[in-house]
């Protein structure tokens, strides 16, 4: 059985917040503000501020740096930094 995903709602139910977070998802997570320029009729009563995307605060994200070491190898390869 299929799960409820954006792609089987029908359009005539879903709320404007869920029409401008499947449009935003759909062009790729532009902000809101260019939603809000392509769709300004989806806006209406609707402050820009309150629409939160998860995806987009997440890509935003810094990843930590390695902390650093002061560990030398006396030959090539004895000593490996990698990733995980």
């Amino acid at each position: 059985m299929p799960t409820k995903s954006h792609s089987f709602i029908s359009e005539s139910t879903m709320t404007s917040k869920e029409k401008i977070q499947l449009y935003h998802c759909r062009m790729g997570h532009p902000s809101f503000q260019v939603v809000k320029a392509i769709f300004p009729s989806l806006f209406k009563n609707l402050n820009v501020g309150i629409l939160h995307c998860e995806v987009c605060e997440l890509a935003k994200h810094k990843c930590v740096s390695f902390p650093i070491s002061n560990k030398m190898s006396s030959f090539s390869f004895s000593l490996v930094h990698t990733d995980v």
